[in-house]
């Protein structure tokens, strides 16, 4: 479910193609998906262990950095860090930190007006990746001041 808005015969292609991955598919599609139920749950469980095991060690890595302190997040994937030790605002430290360091996060104030001193990291991706990205954000935060994390 969900809306769209496009052209007029981007609308029409879209729709033809939804049909065709909704309805109407092939029986070797459709035993490939039976087959995929008998491993979801153990994949889901995987993917949850990896997703807690990579929020622990950014949580630990932001926490050890004697700037950032807070709690570890119970779910998801995300950590909204405090950055008013930073002298700067959500929206300017985001900006600052994409020009400066090429790592982006999302302003608190995106979540409401209670988020405003905060900005979010998002901790999913290839984990090499993310651990550049906390990294980056840390050596950023220490060059401004610091700051303090809270869980999502």
């Amino acid at each position: 479910t969900g809306y769209a808005v496009a052209h007029e015969a981007v609308i029409a292609k879209f729709a033809l193609s939804n049909s065709t991955l909704y309805s109407c598919l092939p029986g070797f599609t459709q035993m490939g998906c039976v087959a995929g139920l008998s491993v979801l749950d153990a994949y889901a469980e995987e993917v949850r262990a990896r997703n807690r095991r990579l929020i622990g060690t950014c949580h630990d890595r932001i926490t050890r950095s004697g700037l950032l302190h807070g709690h570890h997040p119970e779910s998801g994937f995300y950590l909204f860090v405090d950055i008013t030790g930073t002298g700067l605002d959500d929206i300017t430290f985001c900006r600052r930190l994409l020009e400066e360091e090429h790592t982006a996060v999302t302003p608190g104030r995106c979540f409401g007006d209670a988020y405003a001193s905060r900005i979010r990291l998002a901790v999913c991706g290839q984990e090499e990746d993310v651990l550049e990205g906390v990294s980056r954000t840390i050596a950023f935060a220490q060059k401004l001041g610091g700051c303090h994390v809270q869980a999502a």
